[in-house]
């Protein structure tokens, strides 16, 4: 997430300041940091339904608060999760989503 990112997203929510963004952004990274693990001990199980939850739950909150590139790599992973998509296909998207929460800690 980039500054033009963020203000574009201050600007679909309104009467939140850029202060409380930040610091539900930082809320959103500190949960994401504590699946992220998860996530990748269920692909190392092959649960396949935790990580589709896991991937649910940040896709969520990243939707909510506009932050479109890790919204749009947790939906693809939720999504390669619920259509048993390849254990491959699930690490790369993981990596991706790790980049984007890295790009998000970035702003604050």
């Amino acid at each position: 997430m980039n500054q033009d990112e963020k203000r574009k997203a201050l600007a679909e929510l309104p009467g939140v300041s850029e202060e409380v963004y930040d610091e539900l952004l930082g809320g959103l990274c500190r949960q994401a940091k504590e699946r992220l693990p998860k996530i990748q001990e269920a692909l190392d199980n092959k649960d396949l339904e935790s990580v589709k939850d896991l991937a649910h739950f940040i896709s969520g909150c990243a939707g909510n608060l506009r932050v479109d590139t890790l919204y749009k790599h947790t939906k693809t992973l939720q999504q390669l999760a619920e259509n048993n998509g390849m254990v491959e296909d699930l690490l790369k998207t993981l990596e991706l989503v790790e980049q984007a929460l890295t790009d998000v800690e970035e702003t604050l």
